[in-house]
């Protein structure tokens, strides 16, 4: 019988080894999906954040454009007046006044004007305290946004209230009488989700004689100075060379707009 050959040189593995290698080629193949998938997750999870803020911001550009829109409005009321001590007496309106001081809002929820005339009031009082001149917000304007401009032409649903006072700094200790021809105008939008934008003027009507503004302290006569960004929404800032804007029959001078909370 002859002797049986085996070629010890043979680059075959063994059974053995050949399973052990297929199971390391398996677990790295599930290890990589897995981190695949995870860094899929997270561009996603990146990618649904950047829409949202993006979404967010234009919101926001949107309702604050809508408040803008009322101030504007407000102006072009005002420059008909040949005197606005009925505004800040509450006694003149625009005809921009629609609904009933409860409103119920189109995404959900009712307004309560009245409320919220009391809440901006809160926050100016909190400042003026105890000064005769302080600001009386009067409501002068409200209603929905696509009844101010159409409803064809808005891309987000808001409501607006303006708000008028007399300037705190005309010293004539009587917030219900306007004596230097300069009102303040805070105009502000609410929509969906608790959004809210406001903007504050200082208008002047041309003509008017303001220089009993030039004359007083430009601070708030408050025994509390701490919230100095109050101070600085309600008291007036000239715009050096700001002109005159024409609107309807008379015209008026901005002399601040501005956002505030």
């Amino acid at each position: 019988m002859l002797p049986v050959l085996t070629d010890t040189n043979s680059n075959e593995p063994a059974a053995g080894a050949t399973s052990d290698e297929r199971g390391s080629v398996v677990l790295f193949v599930l290890v990589l999906s897995a981190a695949l998938a995870a860094i899929g997750l997270a561009f996603l999870g990146l990618s649904s954040t950047d829409r949202a803020m993006s979404s967010n911001y234009q919101s926001g550009v949107q309702t604050l454009l809508a408040a803008e829109s009322l101030a504007e409005h407000v102006l072009s009321v005002l420059v008909t007046r040949a005197d606005w001590t009925p505004a800040v007496a509450g006694t003149d309106r625009s005809t921009f006044a629609t609904g009933t001081s409860t409103v119920p809002l189109p995404w959900g929820g009712v307004l309560d004007l009245a409320a919220l005339t009391a809440a901006v009031q809160q926050k100016t009082d909190a400042v003026w305290a105890g000064w005769p001149d302080r600001p009386v917000w009067r409501l002068f304007a409200w209603g929905p946004f696509a009844d101010l401009v159409g409803g064809d032409r808005i891309e987000r649903d808001a409501y607006l209230v303006a708000w008028i006072s007399d300037n705190a700094a005309d010293a004539d200790a009587d917030p219900s009488a306007d004596r230097d021809g300069i009102v303040v105008v805070r105009a502000e939008a609410v929509a969906a989700a608790g959004l809210r934008r406001t903007v504050q003027i200082f208008v002047l009507r041309e003509g008017a004689d303001s220089s009993v503004t030039s004359e007083l302290p430009t601070e708030a006569p408050s025994a509390d100075q701490s919230d100095t960004t109050e101070v600085a929404q309600i008291l007036p800032e000239a715009t050096p060379g700001a002109a005159a804007e024409p609107v309807g029959s008379g015209r008026v001078r901005i002399l601040t707009w501005r956002e505030v909370p």
